[in-house]
């Protein structure tokens, strides 16, 4: 309730997803999945005070709007059990994760 409320308690404190905290992946230990930001937001302004993480929300994202295919630089390699991970846990449509490290892409606008 704190971090819903933004208070100073709440932006002491995350949420944390656990996972597996024997695992040799860092990532797939404790992420934090939601953080308090209590500042005006660029859309929403000041009525929401907790937001999801990149790692928590991009599973989500692509699932519930249909990506089939989510390109991804081979940086986020380590995050990909995590990626699948919310999937299975929120019984998600999976995505096909197409990993590179430089892509070169001619006749595009």
């Amino acid at each position: 309730e704190e971090l819903k409320k933004g208070t100073e308690a709440g932006q002491r404190w995350c949420l944390r997803a656990k996972m597996d905290h024997a695992s040799d992946n860092g990532c797939l230990r404790d992420p934090t999945i939601f953080r308090c930001r209590n500042e005006s937001h660029p859309r929403t302004g000041t009525k929401y005070k907790a937001y999801p993480t990149y790692d928590f929300a991009c599973p989500i994202v692509d699932s519930v709007e249909g990506v089939t295919h989510a390109l991804r630089t081979t940086e986020y390699h380590d995050r990909d059990e995590q990626y699948f991970w919310f999937i299975k846990q929120l019984d998600l449509r999976a995505v096909h994760v197409w990993e590179y490290s430089r892509l070169a892409m001619v006749h595009t606008v």
